[in-house]
């Protein structure tokens, strides 16, 4: 059995050697990421080398430890493996890190805490949209995971509306009015001669909720008034017209920030 009694030495970069026949490749995007690594956290990961300060592991650190213009780096030399053995590890090393899997919850919740904090991304090794991926389907997840005590109860009587058509209200330095984002008059209380930067919104497809919005079944959304399949072509088209977001929004309910 290899002993484990191995010291971390520090070799000059000039004197290790490439394996003879190393089948893993080291684009220059990875390099210059693993160049950033080095500069962010240090050479932390020692290079594993054989007697003759031949490579068996660490390619790309070295490589990018060459172009951060270090001279020398930690080794560990694994003088106890046969020389088969040490052809078979240059695999083995790479082979077996792509056998781990990540826990892709935990994974969006390290990622997530990293991007608020604004932490530069790129040193994790992953892509922006590779976040935004992970993120957006774990968003997705935690939607289609929730337990039966975590849904929103049955109300024990019909429901009722709390707020009313015309009702301004005031969120901090947000303001909220209920009324028809279509009528200029709504608006100009809403934004009290204000102009907004920028408007989201969303139109209704005049289509009915029954039957096509389901919340994969666990939930049944109410109808709500106006374009939600009760319009004929003719009116939903003016109702577009109507809410074209270059002079009025549609839908019932308009914020202002």
């Amino acid at each position: 059995m290899p002993s484990n009694d191995r010291r971390i030495e520090l070799v000059s970069i000039k004197e290790l050697k490439p394996a003879d026949r190393n089948a893993r490749t080291h684009p220059p995007r990875q390099i210059a990421q693993l160049a950033r690594s080095i500069r962010r956290f240090g050479f932390t990961s020692p290079a594993l080398i054989n007697d003759e300060n031949q490579l068996l592991a660490g390619h790309g650190r070295v490589e990018a430890a060459k172009g951060e213009g270090m001279t020398e780096v930690p080794c560990i030399r694994l003088s106890s493996l046969t020389k088969a053995e040490q052809r078979a590890y240059v695999i083995a090393d790479n082979q077996l890190a792509l056998k781990a899997e990540w826990d892709f919850d935990i994974l969006a919740l390290e990622l997530g805490e990293q991007l608020e904090s604004g932490f530069d991304m790129d040193l994790t090794g992953f892509e922006q949209a590779e976040v935004d991926q992970l993120l957006c389907d774990a968003r997705e997840r935690s939607t289609q995971k929730r337990e039966p005590e975590n849904d929103h109860p049955k109300p024990s009587s019909p429901w009722k509306a709390v707020s009313r058509i015309g009702e301004l209200w005031t969120l901090g330095r947000h303001s909220l009015i209920c009324g028809d984002a279509k009528d200029a008059a709504v608006l100009d209380a809403l934004m009290a001669g204000a102009k907004a930067n920028m408007v989201f919104t969303d139109a209704p497809y005049n289509l009915r909720i029954d039957g096509h919005v389901s919340g994969l079944g666990k939930h049944r959304h109410r109808e709500f008034a106006e374009a939600s399949g009760e319009m004929s072509m003719s009116e939903f088209t003016n109702f577009l017209k109507a809410s074209k977001p270059t002079k009025r929004c549609s839908g019932s309910t308009f914020t202002r920030s």
